[in-house]
């Protein structure tokens, strides 16, 4: 290529790159007058809004955005929604409120009067929308109502790939919260928010989730099926409940015979006191792993069995694929807080036959009843654990029954 030739290669270059910018301002971005007191980005193809105060006027904005899109004849998509600030109380009460605009990525922050969002307000973008970061809004979820139409609207991303719901004013997870399917979605963020409760089945929809995060909230109680999630995909589940309100019998035997997939779930700054093995040992037999560090455990007999099945460290086999991880631990014979146990810390226990029973039938069992099963077995004599089983045992044969 002569030299000639380079300079007018290299000038015609540089014109795309100065023609690109004035074409997209152009056909993207209105006169400012148009959607006042929202503003548009030429470069980052974003509308932000702020100051609005109803939805109507929200509603008014975006007629003539979408008046002044088809008279140029552009596509009424944007990378980024952001509403900042506002006053809002509801979104989405008027129909077809962004009048067929669509946003692939939509951020709601410090609406301190927001309560509500319908669940039809984002319509236009529930099939293009990847990303949701909805922060620091302290009334929106507070109410019953309004809190499941939060998670109805979510719900309906079916594009979704990443969802920060964090710092508002959500009390609870819902039942079947995430039943849609949305295969793309592979990180929840749901941290410091006021969540106490997650209900049955609020996961299940989740198949190809990678990464749930609920620290900093209030949790003191799961049931049963709050952390159930299909298994249709090998990867590692990662589970964050640090910096909540868990006890040991926050969590019912069996709660983590529903989730078929290796975790690695972080209960760091709890309040557990024990490991007990008719909780975590179905947990363990997939190789999951669990993180305590800032719990007020206690090695006393009962923490005997995670040494008996090399789930602890040891110092005998330094190099061991441990667990549990991140322990510190009172000692039950002297009050000694130590960080690694050996079987002289258990001389003074009885040997327990159950523990050893539990662990040969677990790791026997290939499917979730007959995890229930060896739980049921190998504590009759629990009375709370003796109930839970027994409705779960009656729940499954009636559901074998039914569907003959």
């Amino acid at each position: 290529m002569s030299i000639q030739q380079k300079s007018l290669f290299i000038s015609m270059i540089i014109s795309v790159f100065i023609i690109l910018p004035q074409s997209t301002k152009s056909t993207v971005c209105p006169p400012r007058d148009i959607i006042i007191p929202c503003k548009c980005a030429n470069y980052f193809n974003l509308i932000e809004c702020t100051n609005i105060t109803s939805d109507i006027d929200l509603k008014k904005i975006f007629i003539n955005l979408k008046n002044e899109l088809n008279r140029q004849h552009a596509r009424p998509v944007y990378d980024e929604l952001k509403l900042v600030q506002t006053q809002l109380t509801h979104i989405g009460s008027i129909d077809d409120i962004f009048s067929g605009i669509s946003f692939r990525r939509i951020s709601l922050s410090r609406n301190n009067r927001l309560k509500r969002i319908e669940p039809n307000a984002f319509d236009s973008s529930r099939n293009i929308t990847t990303e949701i970061m909805i922060e620091d809004n302290e009334l929106l979820g507070a109410n019953h109502d309004d809190n499941v139409a939060l998670f109805d609207t979510i719900s309906r991303f079916v594009a979704l790939n990443t969802l920060h719901l964090t710092d508002n004013g959500i009390r609870f997870i819902p039942k079947h919260a995430f039943n849609r399917s949305q295969p793309a979605l592979r990180e929840l963020f749901l941290t410091d928010n006021q969540i106490e409760r997650i209900e049955d089945y609020a996961f299940t929809g989740l198949n190809t989730i990678q990464l749930i995060n609920l620290d900093g909230n209030h949790l003191n109680k799961l049931s049963l099926h709050s952390l159930e999630i299909e298994n249709t995909t090998q990867s590692l589940l990662r589970i964050f409940l640090r910096s909540n309100k868990i006890q040991t019998d926050a969590l019912p035997p069996g709660i983590f015979t529903h989730l078929r997939r290796r975790i690695y779930l972080n209960m760091n700054i709890n309040d557990l006191s024990r490991i007990p093995q008719n909780v975590f040992q179905s947990f363990f037999k997939r190789r999951s792993i669990l993180s305590v560090a800032k719990n007020p455990l206690k090695c006393d007999c009962d923490f005997k069995w995670l040494l008996d099945q090399g789930i602890v460290y040891n110092s005998s086999n330094p190099d061991g694929d441990y667990l549990l991880r991140d322990y510190r631990c009172i000692l039950d014979n002297d009050d000694r807080i130590i960080d690694e146990v050996n079987y002289n810390d258990f001389n003074h226990c009885p040997v327990s036959s159950m523990a050893q029973t539990l662990e040969q039938c677990l790791a026997q069992a290939s499917d979730q009843e007959q995890e229930l099963f060896c739980l049921n077995r190998c504590n009759v004599n629990d009375l709370y654990l003796g109930r839970t089983i027994l409705v779960i045992t009656f729940f499954i044969c009636f559901q074998k029954l039914f569907f003959l």
